[in-house]
């Protein structure tokens, strides 16, 4: 993972400058220990975790829980989106959305599953070999999101749709969406800039 590789080079760096000056190499670590920090605030701690009647969205400054009541839709694009029934979109920082391919590539790779449906059916008659095999945009989206981990969560908020019906998710007695600040994290990035900035300035 880019986290994981990330740490190890800024570990490598720390170790290599120890190795160099001696202890004096390890003044050096407020910087890459910032850059730690920052991957570990926005790239691994950030998540999605499903629950039977709600959703917890971990972005990088906050925690929303969000019960599936509450959920009008969930919109999988390019990221993992909650539009709640007041109008409010509850975006998931850094969840696995839709993959961006070169809409070039994405054409030329369909044209050629064309002419290869059309020359490996042309025994069945060269009309019904056109309509073999044909995808659109519309398909090759559905496909992405179905191959997207947090599709997951979309199969959840319809699984709990279908078994509670929309006359409970437009109850007025849902509970409300709650939201608390990531305490940790911002204490954490608030040590390490004041400790790359004092090495800065030091």
């Amino acid at each position: 993972m880019l986290s994981i590789a990330v740490w190890a080079v800024c570990a490598a760096l720390v170790a290599q400058a120890v190795a160099v000056a001696g202890w004096d190499g390890v003044l050096l670590a407020p910087i890459p220990l910032l850059i730690c920090v920052l991957v570990w605030a926005t790239l691994w701690r950030p998540r999605v975790i499903l629950r039977p009647d709600a959703v917890r969205v971990r972005n990088v400054f906050s925690t929303a829980d969000v019960p599936m009541a509450q959920i009008a839709d969930v919109r999988l694009g390019a990221m993992l989106r909650l539009r709640l029934h007041d109008g409010r979109v509850l975006t998931a920082w850094n969840a696995p959305g839709v993959g961006k391919d070169d809409h070039r590539d994405r054409l030329a790779r369909m044209q050629a599953q064309e002419r290869s449906a059309r020359g490996g059916s042309r025994a069945a008659g060269r009309g019904r070999a056109q309509g073999a095999g044909r995808s659109t945009w519309s398909d090759r989206l559905v496909a992405d999101q179905l191959a997207s981990p947090s599709y997951a969560v979309v199969e959840a908020w319809q699984a709990w749709r279908a078994q509670h019906g929309e006359s409970a998710a437009a109850s007025a007695a849902a509970p409300d969406v709650t939201r608390a600040p990531n305490t940790l994290v911002l204490l954490v990035l608030a040590a390490a800039g004041v400790l790359a900035a004092l090495r800065v300035v030091l």
